[in-house]
């Protein structure tokens, strides 16, 4: 990864604001310009026009030093804590202008930061969630073997499943699956929601229910490669469906293809929201969450899909599709898929699992 390619954008950004520090605490924040993968709270970064400093404890002094390239690395003193150390080093590099993403930090951490350096302390433009938003070329490389992973997962567990099986063991087949393909992490907690009640949850916990003829069932389902997430998003049926239920598989199918037929560089993300709601709305139904996300180093990233965000798409942007209707009583319904915006349209990341519903 080039992250002193990365560095030097976002401090550009920064210099046309005048802003001459940025205190980095987010751990992927923090992963995406260093490439450090220590585990989260163990690190913060300075990113100024004239020192780029780590700062971690003695712990992480060799991983530091092995995984970034540009950064000083300094080490916390006995004695001292984690802000405490940074307010001090942009006391010394004269920081005046300092920007943080205040809602990632404790009160705590902001009241230990603020008493040890003078500079003017606010919160942050979105400086490097707005560079993380558009992929280069070496991230699109991870994202696709992501997707791809998946991908085959899910279809080796379509030839697994049986009546019978409880959610959680086919949540245990499909990440063992994963692990099989060479990923070593889940990119979020996998969903499996099936029958006509924990199936109509969108973000249902995982339950001891088996699977039973009738049922359709809802798997929502990444895995991360290299620190790159996927996400898709099947509903199955355990047999014929029942005509209510067909109709809403439908439905979500047709708004998906019409928000498929707006991706393009230059579509606001305002646009895709409304080709969705068109559909799901008009046939009488209610969609209770956002039509799609952008993702990478974390599940969910900008651009948010949302009748409020005028954001226009631009190329190499990556993001989900994933509208979904859910009755009580019933079934819930979810597709989603992945997409990379182009010069010329969109590419589906994840092309290779079929839209039609499935029928074991």
């Amino acid at each position: 990864m080039n992250y002193g390619l990365r560095v030097q954008k976002i401090l550009g950004s920064m210099r046309q604001d005048g802003i001459d520090s940025l205190l980095v605490t987010q751990g992927t924040d923090i992963r995406y310009v260093s490439g450090f993968s220590g585990e989260a709270g163990v690190a913060v970064i300075i990113l100024s026009e004239s020192r780029n400093y780590l700062i971690t404890d003695g712990r992480f002094t060799s991983q530091a030093e092995q995984e970034t390239e540009g950064f000083e690395i300094v080490l916390i003193k006995s004695g001292q804590k984690l802000y405490e150390t940074a307010g001090r080093l942009l006391d010394e590099i004269e920081a005046r202008e300092i920007r943080i993403d205040i809602g990632q930090i404790s009160h705590a951490d902001y009241l230990e930061l603020e008493s040890h350096c003078h500079g003017t302390i606010q919160n942050m433009k979105p400086y490097i969630s707005d560079a993380r938003m558009v992929k280069d070329e070496e991230e699109l490389v991870l994202i696709r073997r992501a997707c791809d992973i998946t991908e085959q997962s899910f279809l080796s567990l379509l030839n697994q499943i049986r009546p019978g099986q409880s959610e959680k063991e086919i949540r245990n087949i499909l990440e063992n699956e994963f692990r099989r393909r060479g990923s070593l992490d889940v990119a979020f907690e996998t969903i499996v929601a099936s029958g006509p009640v924990n199936g109509a949850n969108p973000h249902a916990s995982l339950t001891d229910r088996t699977i039973q003829q009738g049922d359709m069932v809802t798997i929502d389902f990444g895995c991360k490669y290299e620190a790159y997430c996927s996400d898709i998003t099947r509903t199955f049926s355990l047999g014929k469906p029942s005509d209510e239920m067909m109709k809403i598989y439908n439905t979500v199918k047709a708004a998906k293809e019409a928000a498929e037929s707006t991706l393009r560089e230059g579509v606001s993300a305002r646009d895709v929201d409304l080709a969705v709601e068109a559909v799901i709305g008009g046939a009488g139904y209610h969609l209770p969450h956002g039509p799609g996300h952008g993702f990478g180093l974390d599940i969910h990233e900008n651009p948010f899909l949302s009748s409020r965000n005028e954001y226009r798409m631009e190329r190499n942007v990556v993001h989900t599709l994933e509208p979904g209707i859910y009755v009580q009583g019933i079934c819930g319904v979810r597709i989603e898929d992945d997409y990379l915006i182009t010069g010329d349209g969109a590419e589906c990341l994840t092309p290779n699992i079929t839209r039609d519903l499935i029928i074991l």
